[in-house]
């Protein structure tokens, strides 16, 4: 998976699937215990009778500049939220912004 941005992110810090079998991956930029973070939302793949297609390249859903996403989940199989862990400020649950074709 190669992802366009944050810059010098880890490409994959979380990752689920919906119902319909879109792949969504959350990628985190974390230069230390003190930020500053840096992350993004992308839906990287379909999923259909066993098999990945990647999207290529994957398509932007949300960025959260400041935020570190490390983990990506579905309410009701559909609406996005993300789960942060900003070191020495402290974890989050938060839904997701993303835009209108994608939640």
């Amino acid at each position: 998976l190669t992802i366009p941005e944050p810059p010098d992110a880890r490409p994959a810090s979380g990752m689920v699937v919906d119902a319909d079998g879109s792949v969504y991956g959350s990628s985190a930029f974390d230069p230390g215990d003190l930020g500053p973070f840096d992350s993004a939302v992308y839906e990287a793949a379909t999923l259909a009778d066993g098999t990945i297609t990647p999207i290529l390249p994957p398509a932007l859903v949300g960025r959260s500049n400041g935020l570190k996403i490390e983990s990506v989940a579905l309410v009701e199989g559909r609406t996005p939220l993300f789960i942060g862990d900003d070191e020495d400020y402290g974890g989050l649950l938060r839904q997701f912004r993303t835009s209108p074709d994608k939640g």
